[in-house]
């Protein structure tokens, strides 16, 4: 098995009840068995380069388990841990915990401007205050923390407001777009304007910052989309899908694309069916280009928006890579 990348979803429980979430919350309960077997699986992996990514959900909500994880991985010396989280639960222990094993966090933070309320509480309360007051103790972990900043289509005209905020913070930033609901051509045409101006000053301040959003491994054919390539997603209940993306499944639609269960067998000829689809008329295999994030349907109208949106930010991308060489 070459499987270089595994997403593991620890839990689909969460602190917040963020709008643009695409994870159907089903209540999988995560046991010793399928942490096991993840430790297995990633240990025979002939890949030379390892990635775990745990997520959820809130993967700090299960901080005990991820400790196990680590522990059980320490001696391996050709993987990375990688967590994204929404920050809340951070605290100085678990920090110096992370650092000390070197684990690489990716905080989500969307900006102090917005006008969407996207990242809320149950209760229906903004969250926003609440990761901002975490900052100032992210900020001292620069080596481990990052920020993932996701732009809804409400909130692309506060992007580059929002840029110049994330830049005092000192941490490298990942900006991405919200796929898998429609963009209108007015929203489109901000998010390429203040990426643009964004790319412009990135230009000036590079290497003093980094964005993931212009890494240069990131600008492929299929916009480095590992479908049916080297990638597993495993759930709590140790379920294999072959991308994290069909979260937004209902539970009759994730059994038809299941690749099995690490607990069990896994179907590697299933996950490698995929690396053959392809979006029809279209220069991409990303099929969260074309699913409702919210229901999981194919939607044409989702599939034109976001193909528009993916082919002008390629561009932008590319034209910010050419001007740092």
């Amino acid at each position: 098995m070459n499987i270089s990348k595994f997403i593991f979803v620890i839990t689909d429980k969460c602190n917040l009840n963020c709008k643009y979430c695409y994870v159907k919350k089903k209540k999988i309960k995560l046991n010793n068995k399928t942490l096991n077997s993840l430790i297995n699986i990633i240990k025979i992996s002939n890949s030379k380069k390892k990635l775990l990514v745990i997520t959820g959900g809130e993967p700090l909500i299960e901080y005990d388990n991820i400790k196990k994880i680590i522990n059980l991985l320490k001696n391996e010396k050709n993987i990375q841990i990688s967590i994204a989280s929404n920050g809340l639960l951070l605290n100085k222990e678990k920090l110096d915990y992370f650092k000390k094993n070197k684990v690489n966090l990716m905080i989500s933070y969307d900006g102090k401007y917005n006008s969407s309320k996207s990242r809320i509480f149950v209760s229906g309360k903004d969250s926003t205050e609440y990761i901002r007051t975490k900052l100032s103790l992210i900020r001292n972990y620069k080596k481990i923390c990052g920020l993932r900043m996701t732009i809804t289509p409400n909130n692309s005209k506060y992007l580059y407001k929002n840029f110049k905020e994330l830049l005092k913070y000192k941490l490298r930033f990942d900006i991405q777009p919200n796929i898998g609901i429609i963009w209108n051509n007015k929203n489109i045409l901000n998010w390429i304007n203040n990426l643009d101006k964004i790319g412009k000053e990135y230009v000036k301040l590079y290497p003093k910052i980094k964005i993931k959003t212009f890494d240069e491994s990131l600008i492929e054919d299929n916009s480095n989309c590992s479908l049916g390539k080297d990638i597993l997603t495993i759930l709590p209940n140790g379920d294999v899908l072959p991308c994290n993306f069909f979260l937004c499944l209902n539970n009759k639609k994730r059994k038809k694309i299941s690749c099995g269960n690490i607990n069990k067998k896994i179907y590697l000829e299933r996950i490698y069916k995929w690396s053959k689809f392809s979006i029809k008329n279209k220069k991409t295999n990303r099929i969260c280009l074309c699913l409702d994030s919210q229901n999981g349907e194919y939607s044409n109208e989702i599939l034109e928006t976001n193909y528009k949106l993916f082919e002008k930010t390629q561009n932008i991308k590319k034209n910010v890579i050419s001007e740092l060489k």
